[in-house]
């Protein structure tokens, strides 16, 4: 059923996108701009519910993001690839059984609670409850799989809320980050990436928004406080924020000044000063009206709430207990997945036959036969390509077919099926580009590619 369920919350995330993403999963061509923002908003759609039991960690989020812009694939493929995330997590990780809403305890296995015991994360709270001299509660979560339970399932409830605060606080920086004239704008990617990472909190870009609110005006305070009523961000005081404004505006009468900051550029001067026959430039504030002093006082007050609400937000979710759980962050399945070493897969296959094959007649020592010889029973491409490793970089046909007939004699007294065996592996050899045509020499072909080069 937890399978059931994720699969399904995956499944009709993109049922709310816009018409724009339909079109192009229904193949339209895009420029590189309008892709580049319909990924964003699928990618915002796969983590923008509070009812998702799993997240994508901030390693495997870069890598999916950095795929799909290197490589230039569909939306499609990378709805795959988040699919291919939660299925991954859920049959590689018998943990994620406690992301079940109404898991019972009957239903967990003494291997599972075993399995928590190993997470770094519970040696990492075993220690901090060490250094606590909380000695009860460890020989609880160390002796009693019951207690261990109760505590599992509560510590992972918890930290599914500390994420959806995260994305609470993505949303917040966001919408107030877009508002604020004069700065470049930040893909909803990288700042999930970043808070994924822990390093959002007290990052330059979180520094500089929060300076650049300190010198908005009073209009854009207005919209901004607008937008974050409207994405339902959990800010209560901006309310009584909000009413105070429109308060100061309305007490302005008939002007359609908008109020300035005291931090403003506007409101400052630059004091020229003459000492010792040097020139001294100093900053000087200068005086500000009734109303831009109240704006001021009241800008200031949303910065500080701003700010506190930022910190409390944006913590770190590696240092969540069981983050293990709740966060998947894996991405050596998705590199074998979406990015396979074909050349390597190719060479391996016809060195080693007997991997893919899985059949009897094929010598499993290796790739030579009992009497140190290639095996007659191996593929004639498998054949032909050992003896292309042991050529030069250009290779006689008319030795080539001695050497390979000399091989498989035993088995096919036929020279007309051997010719066509011949033939057909250079051909597969030509076709895979490793070998080709020699203008030097009409009766040999060139090596093209060197194994693990």
């Amino acid at each position: 059923m937890l399978l059931f369920g994720i699969a399904t919350s995956v499944e009709n995330f993109h049922e709310k996108l816009p018409r724009a993403t339909l079109r192009l999963l229904e193949g339209q061509q895009f420029d590189a701009a309008q892709s580049e923002e319909i990924l964003e908003k699928v990618f915002w759609k796969t983590i923008d519910d509070p009812d998702i039991a799993l997240r994508i960690g901030s390693d495997l989020g870069q890598m999916l993001m950095d795929t799909q812009r290197d490589h230039v694939q569909s939306v499609a493929v990378f709805i795959n690839s988040i699919k291919y995330a939660y299925m991954s997590h859920c049959f590689a990780n018998r943990l994620s059984v406690f992301l079940k809403n109404d898991l019972q305890f009957d239903e967990v296995t003494k291997e599972d609670m075993e399995a928590l015991r190993n997470l770094p994360s519970f040696r990492e709270r075993c220690e901090g409850l060490l250094e606590a001299k909380d000695i009860k509660l460890l020989r609880k979560l160390l002796n009693s799989d019951r207690d261990l339970y109760d505590y599992a399932r509560e510590q992972v409830t918890l930290g599914r809320k500390t994420l959806h605060n995260i994305i609470t606080g993505i949303t917040a920086f966001q919408t107030a980050h877009t508002l604020v004239p004069k700065t470049a704008r930040i893909p909803s990617s990288a700042l999930y990436v970043k808070a994924m990472s822990g390093g959002l909190d007290g990052s330059p870009m979180l520094r500089e928004l929060l300076l650049s609110i300190k010198r908005v005006s009073s209009d854009v305070l207005a919209e901004i406080l607008d937008e974050l009523r409207d994405s339902q961000v959990d800010l209560p005081e901006c309310e009584r924020i909000q009413q105070e404004l429109v308060e100061l505006i309305t007490s302005a009468g008939d002007s359609k000044a908008p109020f300035r900051s005291e931090h403003d550029v506007r409101n400052e001067t630059l004091r020229t000063t003459v000492v010792s026959q040097k020139v001294e430039l100093s900053k000087q504030k200068a005086t500000l009206s009734k109303n831009d002093a109240a704006y001021s006082k009241l800008l200031n007050e949303f910065h500080g709430i701003m700010q506190a609400f930022f910190t409390d937000k944006l913590v770190s979710p590696k240092g969540l207990f069981l983050h293990e759980v709740f966060i998947y962050d894996m991405r050596a399945p998705h590199r074998a997945t979406f990015g396979p070493k074909t050349r390597y897969a190719i060479e391996r296959a016809l060195s080693s036959p007997h991997d893919y094959l899985n059949c009897e007649c094929c010598d499993v020592r290796g790739n030579k036969g009992a009497d140190g010889t290639l095996s007659a029973s191996y593929p004639s491409t498998a054949i032909l390509y050992q003896l292309y490793l042991e050529s030069g970089s250009l290779i006689n046909v008319s030795d080539l077919w001695s050497a390979f007939q000399a091989i498989l004699s035993d088995d096919h007294e036929d020279e007309g099926t051997l010719i066509a065996l011949f033939q057909r592996g250079l051909a597969e050899l030509n076709l895979l580009g490793m070998i080709k045509g020699s203008r030097k020499k009409t009766d040999h072909i060139a090596k093209m590619a060197w194994k693990g080069l």
